[in-house]
């Protein structure tokens, strides 16, 4: 995406800052309403590969049925209510805080 010269990088940057990005728990399901999938009837698969603990990341993979693949890391084990992530989406990194 950030590949188009004709594309505003800081303005996208900025516009996907102020979304959140949400993820389901449970199933791994991983929805941005600007970079990825907007409900969960857009998710083809999901999974959860670690559900996280005392010393271990939450980690979650999802795919598109337009084909995007998201892969998402949260540090469970940190302390307070701001855990950080990590969320690869098709080949890009961004990273924030879970609440």
């Amino acid at each position: 995406m950030f590949d188009d010269p004709s594309l505003d990088e800081v303005f996208w940057l900025k516009k996907f800052q102020r979304s959140k990005l949400y993820i389901e728990r449970k199933t791994g399901a991983v929805m941005h309403p600007e970079i990825f999938v907007k409900s969960p009837d857009q998710v083809e698969k999901s999974m959860v590969i670690s559900m996280g603990g005392q010393n271990e990341l939450y980690k979650a993979v999802s795919i598109s049925i337009a084909g995007f693949m998201a892969a998402v890391t949260v540090q469970e084990f940190a302390s307070g209510s701001k855990k950080p992530m990590a969320l690869l989406e098709n080949g890009k990194v961004m990273t924030g805080y879970c609440y």
